[in-house]
């Protein structure tokens, strides 16, 4: 009797803390070369959470899928590819520093600006990708970028009002990489 209760206790807790921990058992094993994530949301006492995540050795654990959706293709086409190279990047999207968040209000400084401007992101998971500064290369796409979004990060998109009070659907993060922090 008591091997039985000290079998359902440690099984309890290996539960917990594999459901809390972020541990992405989604994932399988390579099958011909790929990762299979299976696309799920799983309720927690801390809200709904994803367990779609991406683990990058610079940048750490991201959310998103770790292959290229149309935006990050479009993005990355811009800084590697030649032929789809912008004169000028702001002519397509805006770009912000985020100095601060509060809830879906987003404050950054847009660039060659001074002052803080306020905005709500209206970005679309499917229109969303994260690149690392170094190199822009690509980490993720396909993720809430209000739940992944940092302060300190860049935020790569378009108006979708006159003033620029809101922005999306089509957002991209760039995430410095310190140079002095291994992961």
């Amino acid at each position: 009797m008591l091997s039985v209760l000290v079998l359902l206790l440690v099984v309890g807790i290996g539960y917990l803390v594999v459901k809390f921990s972020g541990i992405n058992l989604t994932t399988l094993p390579k099958i011909g070369g790929e990762n299979v994530t299976v696309d799920k949301k799983v309720d927690s006492v801390f809200g709904e959470a994803s367990l779609s995540y991406v683990r990058d050795p610079e940048i750490g654990l991201v959310l998103g899928e770790d292959r290229y959706n149309e935006t990050a293709g479009n993005f990355d086409a811009l800084f590697h590819l030649e032929s789809a190279r912008s004169e000028d990047i702001s002519k397509i999207y805006k770009r912000y520093s985020i100095v601060s968040m509060d809830g879906g209000v987003v404050k950054g400084v847009l660039l060659g600006a001074s002052d803080t401007t306020e905005f709500i992101l209206e970005c679309d998971p499917g229109q969303s990708a994260l690149f690392k500064s170094k190199d822009m290369r690509f980490v993720s796409a396909n993720m809430s970028v209000a739940k992944e979004l940092k302060i300190g990060d860049t935020l790569f998109t378009k108006c979708v009002t006159e003033f620029c009070d809101r922005v999306g659907p089509e957002c991209i993060i760039i995430r410095f990489v310190r140079p002095d922090v291994s992961l």
